[in-house]
């Protein structure tokens, strides 16, 4: 396909999330923004104004971007976010957002491993420890499998992709419109409890683009989740991207679905709201202007994904790379301009609420 550097080739899998997964992948580097993102509904980070502590005290080059995040020092609070895993075209991937990750020396998280624990021939896709020996990596299931599979299986998970952490991602949403997808529920407290009883790794609960409303953010705090990821509607909309995988009947059926989700930024606050302290905003963040207002309302850390995904495959691995330098630049300039030396001082940086946000956040 022209514009991808060689990298995506469109291929057949036998296995039915194979399939999914290259779907998946194809979808989000051709379709057009407007049909994979949301439309209407936004991150609301846009009406979050920061308002500068003092006038600049250091240069933007001084700006300390450094934080610990899992046991680990990273170099920016910018992680690349869940995309893919378990097929040729995700082993190339991951294996090139590995070697930029630890290049900058941020997090790197990796899509869905339920394909390596049905397929453990698939593991190679996953298998970047060697390219990335200083940074954390996130291993990722989904709910649904953690619910059913033995904790044997996820431990299992997690040292053979070396990781320093699982994150479990709740996508009833996503899973509702899929043509696969599951529609049972899950006990999703009680699954975490019991997990979280039974590992010795940290654990993150994340959304998948559509956001934790203000009562589930209440419910994950029991769970004793290490962190939470808010992953919020105002990106990737992830009804949309399995409505065009689906037949006409559903096309019918998702018309009043397809805005559903609460903005980033309004999870974030609501996270914050309900105890929980260690926070992950993604979910339609693409500047590090924006990292650095999700960091004011609350967030330690900032992920990134479509992106990503689409400047690799349309221009390739130079052009990544420049972009998530570029983001780590707009940071700091906002640490700069808001006269504060380190980005951990963003959550000390006062800041104005405006439009529809106000709304959303009210009692």
């Amino acid at each position: 396909m022209p514009g991808t550097c060689g990298i995506f080739l469109r291929m057949s899998d036998s296995s039915l999330i194979g399939k999914r997964k290259l779907d998946h992948i194809e979808i989000c580097a051709e379709e057009k923004l407007e049909r994979i993102t949301y439309s209407a509904r936004t991150t609301l980070l846009e009406c979050i104004e920061l308002l500068p502590l003092y006038f600049p005290t250091r240069s933007i080059d001084k700006i300390e971007t450094k934080i610990q995040f899992l046991s680990t020092t990273i170099n920016a609070p910018i992680m690349v976010s869940a995309m893919t895993g378990g097929i040729d075209i995700a082993r190339k991937m991951n294996r090139i957002l590995a070697s930029a990750c630890q290049q900058l020396g941020i997090p790197l998280a990796f899509g869905s491993g339920r394909i390596m624990i049905e397929d453990p021939s698939t593991a190679p896709s996953f298998k970047v420890r060697d390219l990335a020996p200083g940074i954390p990596i996130i291993a990722n299931v989904g709910i649904a499998q953690a619910e059913v599979l033995p904790v044997e299986k996820l431990k299992w998970l997690v040292e053979e992709m070396e990781a320093d952490a699982l994150a479990i991602h709740i996508n009833f949403a996503m899973e509702a419109f899929q043509p696969e997808g599951n529609r049972q529920p899950a006990t999703v407290v009680e699954t975490i409890l019991r997990i979280k009883s039974e590992v010795n790794f940290p654990i993150i609960i994340k959304e998948v683009g559509a956001g934790f409303s203000p009562q589930q953010l209440e419910l994950l705090k029991q769970c004793g989740a290490d962190w939470i990821d808010v992953a919020g509607a105002g990106g990737t909309n992830w009804i949309k991207i399995e409505t065009l995988r689906s037949d006409p009947r559903t096309g019918m059926t998702v018309g009043p679905f397809n805005e559903w989700g609460f903005p980033t930024a309004a999870s974030v606050m609501w996270a914050v709201k309900a105890g929980h302290e260690k926070i992950i905003a993604s979910g339609g963040i693409t500047n590090g202007l924006e990292a650095a207002k999700a960091m004011a309302i609350g967030a330690r850390i900032c992920g990134i994904a479509l992106p990503i995904l689409r400047k690799l495959l349309a221009e390739g691995e130079d052009a990544m790379l420049d972009y998530l330098k570029a983001t780590i630049d707009q940071l700091k300039i906002a640490a700069y301009l808001c006269g504060i030396s380190s980005v951990k001082q963003f959550s000390n940086v006062p800041f104005v609420l405006s439009g529809k946000l106000k709304d959303w956040i009210s009692p």
